[in-house]
């Protein structure tokens, strides 16, 4: 997929337990439904189970599919434009069809401090 800000290709990674989409430019993240409570949850899926995802999403993923701050489409699924929400005083670009969301560089590290907090 493509990052939102920037036009170009995201790298996939594996960090935190989950596959992540990582722009090489910019550092915006996409993660895909229930990652950014895996992460939270330190729940880290196996390591076998976590390269075959990456093998399929880097498959099976829409090549050149951009969104353009959600005016297009999601650029994961291309179902639904992004919805901005605010989350703990971050805004965030969330796509309401595939539940995936898309933070800029600092978003997802200022939401994860600012969630861990209430705790």
């Amino acid at each position: 997929m493509e990052c939102i800000r920037c036009s170009i290709r995201m790298n996939k990674e594996i960090k935190s337990g989950v596959v992540l989409d990582v722009c090489p430019i910019c550092d915006s993240v996409w993660l895909d439904k229930n990652e950014l409570e895996m992460i939270e949850d330190k729940k880290s899926k196996p390591h076998s189970e976590l390269l075959k995802e990456l093998y399929t999403e880097t498959t099976n993923e829409v090549p050149g599919r951009l969104s353009t701050l959600g005016v297009e489409g999601c650029p994961k699924c291309g179902k639904a434009k992004l919805e901005l929400k605010t989350a703990h005083d971050v805004e965030i670009d969330f796509c309401p069809a595939c539940e995936g969301t898309f933070f800029d560089w600092d978003e997802l590290s200022d939401l994860l401090k600012a969630r861990a907090e209430l705790v």
